[in-house]
């Protein structure tokens, strides 16, 4: 039977984060995804539509464990500055166990919101964030 080594599949635990150059240790969650549009194409003799692309739209979260008060300070500056928050992500993932590395980096990633304070008697509390970006680059692939 043929397939693949277990042991090459990746393990989020080692993701890491990079938040304006700031290396995020308490990161704890990180998606950046382009949904990609795609308008109707109706073809002369061909029952089957065909999709032609017609936009972009990439966007992202990311959950920090609440260490510190970094990411709001960052983000309420530039609200209260009546600037758009925006910022550069990087995201590893480096399973030693793995074939590789990946490292993407997302640029003017642009925040929807201000997290002030969110939290629950008893429970850890995180800090999720989510965005838009507007360019990508694949700095490492596996």
């Amino acid at each position: 039977m043929q397939g693949y080594d277990a042991g090459k599949v990746i393990n989020g635990t080692f993701g890491e984060c990079w938040f304006d150059g700031e290396y995020m240790a308490e990161v704890k969650k990180l998606r950046l995804e382009v949904s990609i549009e795609y308008e109707e194409v109706v073809k002369v003799r061909s029952l089957t539509p065909g999709q032609k692309m017609t936009a972009v739209k990439p966007e992202g979260e990311v959950t920090f464990e609440k260490v510190s008060s970094t990411v709001t300070k960052k983000v309420a500056a530039a609200v209260q500055a009546g600037r758009s928050p925006r910022f550069t992500i990087i995201s590893k993932l480096a399973d030693p166990e793995a074939f590789g590395a990946e490292r993407v980096v997302a640029y003017n990633c642009a925040f929807e919101r201000l997290v002030l304070a969110d939290w629950e008697h008893g429970s850890l509390t995180d800090e999720n964030y989510s965005f838009k970006f507007e360019e990508f680059e694949l700095l490492d692939t596996i």
